[in-house]
């Protein structure tokens, strides 16, 4: 395959990196290839060709790195540019997502319930939030369409070519008039107007009439009625997004989210809610609060598994969601000490590990003291003592004790013992955390945990890896692209300054001031996924929420 070829081909070999293997999908703005990387071998990339006007080339590189910059698990991550060669061809480096558009799952599937179509709309306003408000520029996507947004094999929502090749007009695609889609731009696109975070939200509401309405467009702007199955509350909010004028719709994707979550805290069911059915007797028994259960570990010792933790359960409390912190047995007992334990531990407090261990040693589980901060309870092992009777049984016991809403489960690098699997099996929600530590990350242990996370993700758990002390450096980009999957979060790393700070006035890191918000803005994608799985007021309820009965303590 010739190197100085105009055109990508199958085979080409692209900045002697990119194996191009198969064409994606071609339309006005250009093509988009799948790629193997040659350099990481068993990744693959999308590669979109682009072919702008010699005037536009320089605003092409510039916007790129824009999107480089773009940290968010709903956005499709731009991870090179390639300018323009000796023909005016360049190129874009993107990650490659499996799954289905919008416009594919509509194909297959037909009309959305106002549920799913409701789900997916809050996923949209929380992407479309971090580009237009999220960011020190604001990023207008312009093309917001069915086909631009995919779920991916977990499910997620992902936000597709935004590149910025939506900029320049190829010709090939009728339906593409001024930076949009007809059907789908707004009222101010069309005419040439100005554009801001507003015309994204026209499209959000055109997107979503489009799902309920089962794939109907409307180039002109008049659209039906929309199933009876939407609330009236529901179509109103997409009335409003349609408004032709700006000023009348939302102005803020946020504002569009909370009226959804809305929705959903009001009974007007969001997918995965259960209801009590209208024939059931007023007598039977209510149904058990929400749980989840989230596991966090680390890739290795010292990766920020506890720091996690802790941070998580504090944005919990700061949203007044009841939960516990649970660290077991098989890390070192980091949290007593975190919290002081020889200043602060209640008087009469009984460690629940040992209490399921020991049992007979120390009477009734239920009636020791509980250590209490506000929403969140602490589970700290007991400092200066080893449990070798911990097996999966008393694992099971010490989750029967737990009656809040969320259980957070700190095991460390310990998340690999046998004697944790019946938990990795149990629970809602896997968090790995990682960070670039060269010497964490060259240990076989690292290696030997990645091969056990493929085993996990193949038993369909979900997993999410967190990237801790994700600061700016020059290997980076290359750290990044050597994780199995894409950062669902990335913490950065927070100031020694705050740290000794907190340390000598005695208080958690998590809830300092000006490190509180840094860390709620980073965990938001975890924090969000709680709240609706727990159907938190104001929150959406999610797809994948599991009830189970849980004991009551007294």
């Amino acid at each position: 395959m010739r190197e100085d070829s105009e055109f990508l081909q199958p085979g080409r070999l692209l900045e002697n990196r990119y194996r191009i293997l198969q064409l994606l999908g071609q339309g006005g703005m250009g093509r988009v290839f799948l790629a193997e990387d040659e350099r990481l071998p068993g990744k693959k990339w999308a590669v979109k060709e682009l072919k702008p006007g010699p005037a536009q080339q320089e605003l092409l590189a510039k916007e790129a790195r824009v999107l480089a910059e773009c940290s968010h698990p709903g956005l499709a991550a731009v991870t090179d540019f390639i300018p323009a060669n000796a023909q005016g061809v360049c190129y874009l480096v993107m990650e490659f997502i499996q799954g289905q558009t919008l416009l594919q799952v509509l194909r297959e599937q037909g009309p959305l319930s106002w549920a799913k179509a409701a789900s997916i709309g809050i996923e949209l306003c929380q992407v479309l939030a971090y580009l237009h408000e999220g960011r020190p520029v604001p990023i207008i996507h312009r093309d917001l369409k069915p086909s631009n947004v995919m779920l991916d094999e977990n499910g997620r929502v992902r936000l597709i070519d935004f590149g910025t090749a939506r900029h320049y007009n190829q010709g090939a695609d009728a339906d593409t008039v001024r930076l949009g889609t007809l059907g789908f731009a707004s009222p101010e696109q069309l005419l040439g107007r100005q554009t801001d975070a507003r015309t994204d939200l026209y499209a959000l509401g055109a997107v979503l009439h489009f799902l309920l309405e089962g794939g109907t467009r409307h180039p002109g702007g008049e659209r039906g009625a929309l199933p009876g199955e939407v609330p009236p509350e529901g179509q109103a909010v997409i009335s409003k997004l349609l408004e032709e004028e700006p000023s009348r719709r939302f102005q803020r994707a946020s504002e569009v989210e909370t009226e959804l979550r809305a929705l959903a805290a009001q009974g007007m069911s969001i997918a995965g809610r259960r209801t009590t059915p209208m024939t059931e007797s007023k007598s039977a028994a209510p149904l058990p609060p929400p749980r989840m259960r989230i596991v966090v570990g680390g890739l290795t010792s010292g990766s920020g598994a506890t720091f996690t933790a802790i941070a998580l359960a504090r944005c919990l409390h700061a949203l007044k969601l009841p939960h516990t912190l649970l660290e077991l047995p098989g890390t070192a007992p980091d949290l007593y000490h975190i919290l002081m334990g020889d200043q602060h531990t209640p008087k009469g407090y009984r460690y629940w590990t040992e209490l399921v261990c020991f049992g007979s040693e120390g009477g009734d589980a239920r009636a020791a003291k509980d250590w209490v901060t506000g929403c969140t309870e602490w589970a700290p092992l007991a400092p200066n003592r080893t449990l070798e009777k911990w097996d999966s049984a008393c694992a099971g016991l010490l989750l029967d004790r737990i009656s809040r809403q969320v259980v957070i489960m700190d095991l460390g690098s310990s998340w690999t013992s046998p004697a944790h699997e019946a938990i990795l099996a149990e629970a809602d929600l896997i968090l790995l955390v990682c960070d670039p530590s060269p010497l964490h990350l060259s240990r076989s242990e690292a290696a030997r945990n990645w091969g056990l996370l493929g085993r996990l993700k193949q038993k369909n758990r979900r997993i999410e890896i967190i990237a801790n002390k994700a600061v700016s450096f020059k290997g980076r980009q290359e750290w990044l692209e050597s994780l199995p999957d894409r950062p669902f979060c990335q913490i950065p790393e927070i100031p020694s300054q705050a740290v000794l700070s907190a340390l000598w006035q005695g208080r958690l890191l998590a809830d300092q001031p000006e490190v509180h918000p840094v860390l709620q803005a980073a965990l938001e994608p975890v924090i969000s996924l709680i709240l609706a799985a727990c159907s938190h007021p104001g929150k959406r309820t999610s797809i994948w929420q599991r009830l189970r009965p849980a004991g009551k303590r007294t």
